[in-house]
């Protein structure tokens, strides 16, 4: 009888969704989405109604890391309410063959955005205001998980005053 009840609490540990499978295993936000860049012209001018700095993640498909940098820092900034009027978040894949609409309302092909704003790796995270101009340091790569929120923290504070400051 013991036996039988060791079995079943093993069983139910294993198939139960609180119990977590694997140490370390990033977390999913199912409802919050990292939205990608369609239109700059009308991001840039949201961003200058709202007095917000841009964050730009620059991913790809097939990289673990920027998929990491989603769920464990982007998708849980993107449902907290306290974050709604720190900073806009957006996503460029550079492996999209999509064109968009830069931030002069001119199309521009992936590529030539992310050379333009001298991106060779992912993930790249680019702070930019209004007008699509740099606001201060980008994060290039994740060295540490354990230290990457404080600074991503570090350039949305920096990126907003600058923002909030003109």
């Amino acid at each position: 009888m013991k036996l039988k009840g060791l079995v079943f609490l093993a069983g139910f540990c294993l198939t139960s969704s609180a119990v977590p499978l694997t140490a370390g295993a990033a977390m999913s936000y199912p409802v919050a989405e990292v939205p990608a860049v369609e239109d700059f012209t009308s991001l840039g001018q949201q961003s200058h109604q709202q007095r917000l700095p841009i964050l730009l993640v620059f991913s790809a498909e097939d990289c673990d890391y920027c998929h990491l940098l989603e769920e464990e820092f982007l998708k849980p900034l993107m449902i907290n309410a306290a974050y709604d009027d720190r900073v806009i978040i957006r996503r460029v894949m550079i492996d999209s063959p999509v064109d968009f609409t830069d931030f002069n309302g001119k199309r521009i092909s992936v590529d030539t955005f992310r050379r333009n704003h001298k991106v060779k790796v992912t993930p790249t995270v680019v702070f930019v205001g209004h007008d699509g101009q740099p606001l201060g340091p980008r994060l290039i790569g994740i060295n540490t998980v354990d230290f990457y929120g404080y600074y991503l923290e570090n350039a949305i504070q920096e990126s907003l005053l600058k923002v909030r400051a003109n």
